[in-house]
């Protein structure tokens, strides 16, 4: 199978993309915990994950921003916490769809905002101090 130009840019950019995201996630999540990230690990793991999930036709793993910043904000450390979360989503779907379904949506536009909105004060919030009072 051979790509064309076209192809090529688009899974191109779609890589970088998904690992500046994914940089930029652990970056922000490990400044507020006090620790250092290296960003060659992270493309690595990143590159391992997804050839590997490409072997069974999987979806591309880049990080979730919304599921990591509500992770961080509870003080999640373990796999434990994704597990919990997996389930509830699961019981939330399964048996709670109809009570969610005529929630608008920009009310669950606005509980992944508040989810995130610390992920992203606390990532920004050296460049505050830079700018004038």
């Amino acid at each position: 199978m051979r790509l064309s130009r076209h192809h090529k840019i688009v899974v191109l950019s779609s890589v970088i993309i998904s690992f500046v995201q994914a940089i930029s996630l652990a970056k922000g999540i490990a400044y507020k915990r006090g620790y250092d990230v290296e960003s060659s690990q992270e493309l690595i793991s990143l590159g391992l994950a997804n050839l590997v999930g490409a072997m069974f036709q999987s979806y591309p793993a880049t990080g979730a921003i919304a599921q990591s910043a509500v992770a961080d904000d509870i003080g999640a450390e373990t796999g434990v916490a994704s597990c919990t979360r997996g389930l509830v989503v699961m019981v939330v779907l399964l048996f709670l769809t109809e009570v969610f379904q005529h929630l608008p949506l920009a009310v669950l536009g606005a509980i992944v905002i508040a989810s995130v909105s610390s992920l992203i004060v606390s990532t920004f919030s050296p460049l505050l101090l830079l700018l004038p009072s």
